[in-house]
C-alpha cells in the first residue's frame, strides 16, 4: 500500500483535469506517484500540531515552512515530529506559544482539573523553557 493512501479511507474523490471522480486507494497512489514523478504535484513537509486553547484541545495539520517556520518546527518538534502550542487571545488578538510536549501535558492537566487558561500557574508550566510568541522567541 502506498504512502498517499494511508492518509485516506477506502475511496477518495479526486479532481483531475476538471473532472471529479472516486478512486480506490491503489488508484489514488498510482495517480499521485505519477504526478510527483512528473513534477505536476509537490510534496510538502507537514506536521501535527496539538493546540491547547480557550475552547479546549484540538489537533491541526500544518505545512512546515508555511504555517510554522522550519526553524520553529526543528526547535519544538517531538520525536515523531509533532509540535505543541498554547493559544490565547489578548485584546482580541491571537497569540501562540510553542512549548515542549511535557509542558503542554501539564497545562492540559491543569485545564482538565477545572482551571481556566487565566487561572493556570504559567510560571510552573513554563519553568525552564523558552517560548515562542507569534513566531518570535521571547
Amino acid at each position: 500500500m502506498g504512502w498517499f493512501s494511508k492518509l485516506f479511507d477506502e475511496k477518495r474523490e479526486v479532481e483531475i483535469g476538471g473532472e471529479k471522480k472516486w478512486v480506490s486507494k491503489r488508484k489514488f497512489d498510482e495517480i499521485m506517484d505519477k504526478a510527483v514523478a512528473d513534477g505536476s504535484a509537490t510534496l510538502l513537509p507537514t506536521c501535527t500540531v496539538h493546540v491547547l486553547g480557550p475552547t479546549g484541545t484540538r489537533t491541526e495539520g500544518w505545512v512546515v515552512g508555511e504555517h510554522v517556520s522550519t526553524e520553529d518546527y526543528q526547535r519544538w518538534k517531538d520525536g515523531p515530529g509533532n509540535i505543541y502550542l498554547i493559544e490565547m487571545y489578548k485584546n482580541g488578538e491571537r497569540e501562540i506559544y510553542f512549548i515542549k510536549k511535557e509542558m503542554w501535558q501539564r497545562a492540559k492537566a491543569a485545564l482538565s482539573s477545572g482551571a481556566s487558561l487565566q487561572e493556570i500557574d504559567w510560571e510552573m508550566i513554563f519553568a525552564g523553557c523558552t517560548t515562542t510568541h507569534n513566531g518570535n522567541s521571547v
